[in-house]
């Protein structure tokens, strides 16, 4: 007698798609895109939208890109960054979006562990956030900030990064 096949499942891992804004960001853009394509999550489209650097930043953005399938650079004249997330947001196919400034580095779990939640919580639930740690170069990490940042949020809900005072908004 065999013993019964593993279940597999016929159930895709949804896509989310990880908009990157990038502006003269040579010097951090590369350690920014290794902590994501170092998510446990795998299933990620990731957005690389440039908003008219003068620096090495669309180089360095399009090298990264011929490394891993799942990037893709976008270029535009420069707009600001709410005008660049837009945009990613925009052009993702996902049925998720997280973003990520040029300059920030995600825990390896960070879109596993947040996607888990809202998956958990269902389609009434359009965002998730997480605190963030602050973090020196020379002095590792400061401390654990009580602003909550690094969302992931749920495609076809109306959000929209504008001029608020932290850059974002949720739309009334």
């Amino acid at each position: 007698m065999h013993a019964p096949a593993e279940p597999t499942s016929t159930i895709e891992a949804p896509l989310v798609a990880v908009v990157i804004p990038v502006y003269n960001a040579a010097s951090t853009l590369a350690h920014t895109v290794q902590s994501v394509t170092n998510q446990t999550y795998r299933n990620l489209e990731i957005l690389l939208v440039d908003d008219g650097s003068s620096d090495a930043s669309p180089e360095i953005a399009q090298r990264l890109a011929e490394q891993d399938a799942r990037i893709r650079v976008i270029r535009q004249a420069n707009q600001g960054v709410a005008a660049t997330r837009n945009n990613g947001a925009h052009a993702a196919k996902a049925d998720y979006i997280a973003f990520l400034d040029n300059d920030d580095l995600w825990h390896p779990t960070k879109i596993e562990k947040q996607l888990s939640i809202l998956i958990e919580r269902g389609p009434d639930y359009g965002f998730v956030y997480a605190p963030c740690r602050i973090i020196a170069r020379q002095a590792g990490c400061i401390r654990l900030d009580g602003i909550m940042r690094g969302a992931v949020v749920r495609a076809g809900r109306s959000f929209r990064y504008g001029d608020g005072a932290r850059g974002s908004r949720p739309l009334p």
